[in-house]
């Protein structure tokens, strides 16, 4: 079901700018306003399938130090896209700019998949050292994102309820 609204999403906006790109002059500032129009998505769950190196703890807490320990090159190649991936790159062609927000902690060989797989975010607001709860450094890396741009919010997608309220509260469209 998710995927189905993501996809009737993207074809509705995709429609609206091939109606705007057929008039005479489509103008600069549409073009413009377009590009400060920020897409964010997460990348676990929602755009890649990195379950493999995921486990719970048994009061149902993510389980942080077997993350990182499973984050090496070997493992990150082993993981897989999910069908979202594929609007994602849509979207990336559209002129919106389109960031990756995720709770990892980025390291080389999580940067050289998404290039390998053609994930190409303009940024991607990541954990660095913190250990926060995803849903509260989500909601710091994006207020810093937006103190320092011009960008206003326009799509979220992710997989977390309390991740998707952050979005809503910046005022993202939100997908689950």
């Amino acid at each position: 079901y998710f995927y189905l609204n993501i996809v009737y999403e993207f074809v509705f906006i995709k429609t609206n700018l091939n109606l705007f790109s057929q008039g005479e002059n489509m103008s600069e500032e549409l073009s413009f306003s377009m590009s400060r129009l920020v897409i964010a998505v997460d990348l676990d769950g929602t755009v890649i399938d990195s379950s493999h190196r995921a486990r719970f703890l048994p009061n149902g807490d993510f389980d942080l130090p077997f993350w990182v320990k499973n984050s090496t090159a070997e493992m990150i190649n082993k993981d897989k896209l999910l069908p979202v991936a594929h609007v994602v790159k849509e979207f990336m062609k559209t002129g919106f700019t389109v960031i990756g927000v995720t709770a990892r902690i980025m390291e080389e060989a999580d940067f050289q998949f998404l290039k390998k797989h053609d994930l190409n975010f303009e940024l991607v607001l990541h954990r660095e050292d913190s250990l926060e709860l995803d849903s509260l450094l989500k909601s710091k890396r994006l207020q810093e994102y937006f103190k320092k741009s011009n960008k206003l919010p326009f799509i979220a997608i992710d997989d977390s309820q309390a991740n998707l309220e952050v979005f809503d509260r910046f005022g993202f469209r939100t997908f689950h």
